[in-house]
């Protein structure tokens, strides 16, 4: 089934050059089993030891020499071992066949740099272990799926550059692994207020902390740290009034902590590596004898007014 799925596909593409997958090729007189196993030997797709196909690269084929051309057969999606599949910069048209979305372990997605149009499929939502979508420079149209919502593994999403329009699903916001989100040059519309979780720690992050962030006021979780923010904490970050937790660790914040933020308490590990601000809605006089009870042992808490300032917030150096 690989095998014709695969044939089936060069047959398509509007090329008649003998240079074209060359390797792509079963032999007449070829038993049933040669007929129907893909060979090593065949050129831009890698086989497990069971002889299934686990990725297909197209990426380095010359658009200058081969002008490879046509669709994406729906039969793709009965390549059921795929974990990468990389189609990029062709001059490949027609849709995205919803049948990808029964490729169960891709993890890779490459597309871009083509020339497809119509929707991007819900069915790539189903895609659990997907990590990588790339769907860049094509003239895709209508709506992102809030499916994609569902790709809890997904840590790059590029989808600038096309035509999309409609909102941006509130969902995109949750996922919590995702660390490349491009949307720029479409037609989207609508905010990211919704948002609830917004998990961007252990990067390199660099610039000050957008005050803009402030806006966000269904935010409960903002985890920034461990990387290398600078300046000073924007008091608009006071607005986020259901904030659980504002982890700001490892960055290089300076300046004096905003009244707005209510009451925190810097709290540093025994070790003496990091510190976070931690959010308790309390009477500072009654109950701060009973918060230091509350937190971890071997710990120290000091309490922070409008007047204490931070230097760099580096466990180090405190």
């Amino acid at each position: 089934m690989e095998t014709e799925a695969l044939l089936k596909w060069k047959a398509s593409l509007l090329n008649d050059s003998p240079l074209l997958l060359p390797t792509w090729t079963i032999s007449n007189s070829s038993s049933y089993f040669n007929k129907t196993t893909i060979s090593y030997s065949w050129s831009k797709i890698s086989c497990n030891n069971a002889e299934n196909v686990v990725k297909l690269n197209m990426s380095s084929l010359s658009l200058q020499e081969n002008q490879l051309s046509g669709s994406i057969p729906s039969e793709i999606g009965n390549l059921k071992s795929l974990v990468d599949l990389e189609l990029v910069r062709n001059i490949l048209t027609g849709s995205i066949p919803a049948s990808l979305g029964k490729l169960s372990d891709l993890t890779t997605l490459y597309l871009f740099e083509n020339q497809l149009f119509g929707s991007i499929p819900p069915e790539i939502g189903n895609l659990k272990y997907l990590e990588r979508l790339v769907l860049y420079k094509n003239t895709l149209t209508d709506s992102i799926p809030a499916s994609l919502g569902n790709l809890s593994n997904l840590t790059i999403l590029y989808l600038w550059g096309n035509q999309l329009s409609g909102f941006i699903p509130p969902k995109i916001g949750n996922l919590a692994s995702l660390l490349g989100l491009s949307l720029q040059r479409n037609n989207l519309s609508g905010n990211l207020k919704s948002l609830v979780d917004l998990d961007i720690n252990i990067n390199n992050l660099s610039g000050a902390i957008p005050a803009s962030l402030g806006n966000f006021s269904n935010l409960t979780t903002l985890y920034i740290f461990v990387n290398q923010l600078s300046g000073s904490i924007p008091p608009e970050i006071g607005n986020l009034k259901s904030l659980e937790g504002l982890p700001l660790y490892n960055n290089n914040l300076t300046g004096s902590i905003p009244p707005s933020l209510g009451v925190f308490f810097l709290i540093f590990a025994s070790a003496g590596v990091f510190f976070i601000f931690y959010r308790k809605k309390i009477d500072v006089k009654e109950d701060q004898e009973e918060v230091q009870k509350d937190l971890e042992s071997g710990k120290q808490t000091l309490q922070v007014s409008e007047e204490t300032s931070m230097g760099h917030n580096h466990g180090a150096d405190c």
